[in-house]
């Protein structure tokens, strides 16, 4: 899906006795109800005579094309006790495109999709309208941004011409991926002075949520480790990717969030600020449950969720493993990035294990050999020396060494078409997975 059909998917048209306004879907992570987020006063309205209304008045559409509109059925709502949010739920609603909540920054470019009265009139009523725009402030609770286009026209403010986008999320987008950031509420001035107009941060919502007991903003895709297991093992061949599937599926206690939680920006080579950004790619989590896999299958161990850490014995002493999700070409270039951008994190005698977003590199392992005798004489010693690393130091190298997941798939290669029995299947591909963690090539 592109980021134009995922808009599509998400927005929604909210009505409640005589009023209407916008709003946008998202899935926690249950089946059993969809949230619609929108601003309360599309419900109750605006100004000083606010109006009642319970579950029964709250209409909420979603056009699917053709001039097509699909009724949800609303379950009940939540408001929030100061702000212009409510939370309406929804009998449960397939949604295609996941998406996480973020943290905006100052001009992040930003999109909000919605049902603008004006094309209503003008048009049909299922027309929408995609407005990008740039945050220019924020506070605790409110995101100020700039559409970049012009909000007023010839024979009406950007008050009149605004009217109905109320309550639609505002979006970073990212690569084809929408972060949904805040609640459309208001203009800043109610003429539209300035061109700029406000939300409610999304974090806002999390409070009406966990007031309710109800789960909070967070896709079903990140707390599951069930739907990657399907696909993670699809280049390996017959009966060893059905056992390696079935040897996954004792790791479910785990799950992205547990990881999330536990190593933050530190999942990525280098450390990325932004990681929440990073957090839908399928490749980073089909690389982490094939990695589980791997060590439990060596260790028989599962890694503590509240303490997450792999490790394994290795030469009659522990050994940690660490993996990084990485956008560099070679494995060479992941090394020196692990001597520039991470260096006071690594332990002696680390394995490094990486996941290059898909791609395999020509060169699949470095030991510590070649690490200190090949990689660290192409590195560049003054940015070393900037970081106050002792390249004068014998040890700054610290025995690490360096693989890529794929290297476990030659491995598995060299008897996947030979074994049929499964106790021998079983055998072949632990000896093959400590093999690989032993003997770094």
């Amino acid at each position: 899906m592109n980021i134009f059909e995922k808009y599509e998917e998400l927005a929604v048209k909210v009505e409640c006795k005589g009023i209407s306004g916008s709003g946008c879907l998202f899935q926690p992570y249950t089946k059993e109800f969809t949230y619609v987020l929108t601003a309360k006063h599309c419900l109750e309205g605006y100004g000083e005579y606010k109006q009642e209304y319970n579950q029964e008045d709250i209409v909420i559409k979603r056009y699917i094309g053709n001039d097509e509109q699909d009724l949800l059925k609303v379950i009940d709502f939540y408001e929030h006790d100061k702000l212009d949010l409510v939370v309406v739920l929804v009998e449960y609603t397939p949604i295609r495109t996941t998406t996480l909540i973020s943290v905006p920054s100052i001009n992040s470019s930003l999109g909000i999709y919605g049902y603008p009265h004006i094309l209503k009139t003008k048009m049909s009523e299922e027309t929408r309208q995609r407005l990008p725009s740039k945050i220019t402030y924020m506070s605790k609770e409110i995101i100020e941004f700039s559409p970049e286009m012009n909000i007023d026209s010839y024979d009406q403010d950007a008050a009149a011409n605004i009217r109905g986008f109320s309550g639609a999320g505002l979006y970073i987008e990212h690569f084809d991926n929408l972060f949904l950031v805040g609640i459309f509420t208001d203009l800043k001035e109610k003429g539209g002075a300035f061109n700029c107009l406000q939300a409610l941060k999304i974090s806002n919502v999390n409070d009406i949520l966990k007031n309710k007991g109800l789960p909070e903003l967070f896709p079903g895709d990140l707390l599951s480790f069930e739907t990657y297991i399907e696909t993670a093992f699809n280049r390996i061949e017959g009966m060893t990717k059905k056992f390696l599937q079935k040897s996954a599926t004792n790791l479910l206690d785990l799950n992205p969030k547990i990881l999330i939680d536990n190593l933050k920006h530190k999942i990525f080579l280098p450390y990325n600020d932004s990681y929440e950004m990073e957090m839908v790619n399928r490749n980073l989590w089909e690389g982490w449950i094939t990695l589980l896999t791997y060590l439990y299958l060596d260790t028989s161990n599962i890694p503590s969720p509240h303490n997450f850490r792999l490790i394994r014995e290795k030469n009659d002493s522990l050994q940690n493993i660490r993996m990084f999700f990485s956008n560099e070409a070679t494995l060479s270039e992941c090394v020196m990035n692990l001597y520039y951008e991470v260096y006071h994190d690594l332990n002696k005698n680390d394995l490094i294990v990486i996941n290059m977003n898909g791609k395999t590199p020509p060169r699949k392992s470095y030991n510590q050999t070649k690490i200190k005798n090949k990689v660290l004489k192409q590195i560049d010693k003054a940015r070393l020396y900037e970081k106050e690393i002792d390249i004068d130091d014998p040890d700054y190298h610290k025995g690490i060494e360096c693989i890529h997941i794929d290297l476990f798939l030659d491995e598995f290669s060299r008897f996947d078409d030979d074994l049929e029995s499964p106790s021998e299947i079983k055998q072949e591909v632990k000896r093959s997975i400590a093999g690989v963690f032993n003997d770094v090539p």
